[in-house]
């Protein structure tokens, strides 16, 4: 069982990496936490969004390799290029950037370019809590508002098996 992040990266390490596909990628903190999975061998990227406002956010950060970026400067058609280099396997991890939260939760599902899996789509978010000698966990943190009993059975399901 895996402790602390730190495991979890070594983990990584021995894979090979992937690739992270970024929603609005016109972010400082969203292209630091890209350049850090970068740094460690973990991840490359591709960032949709405005190149004229990536990058010089990514050259004043000093991010410059393994990444490229689709220049789509509306949001929403970013977001849906985001969503389908996953859909299309060009990339594993799709991530939020510079997008209302509203909007890039309707490019996932999208018919025809989203992830639809026939499976109910929700998420999971690990964390390292100080003092705990394991991580936390936390399952669907807002996508199903009011799911029912089978739904609630279907979330951790999903993320067990690793669907998306």
């Amino acid at each position: 069982m895996l402790k602390d992040f730190s495991q979890v990266i070594r983990e990584a390490r021995s894979a090979k990496p992937l690739t992270i596909s970024v929603a609005v990628a016109q972010d400082g903190e969203v292209l630091k936490g890209v350049k850090k999975a970068m740094a460690r061998g973990l991840a490359n990227a591709v960032l949709a969004g405005n190149r004229n406002l990536i990058r010089p956010l990514a050259e004043k950060l000093g991010l410059k390799d393994h990444y490229r970026i689709i220049h789509e400067p509306d949001d929403e058609k970013a977001a849906l290029k985001a969503v389908e280099l996953v859909r299309n396997k060009e990339a594993q991890i799709l991530m939020k950037g510079l997008i209302n939260s509203s909007n890039f939760l309707r490019a996932a599902p999208n018919p025809g370019k989203g992830l639809r899996s026939g499976r109910l789509l929700s998420h999971l978010t690990a964390f390292e809590i100080q003092g705990i000698r394991k991580l936390a966990f936390f399952i669907d943190g807002g996508i199903n508002i009011a799911p029912s009993l089978a739904e609630k059975k279907e979330i951790p399901e999903g993320v067990k098996n690793k669907v998306i």
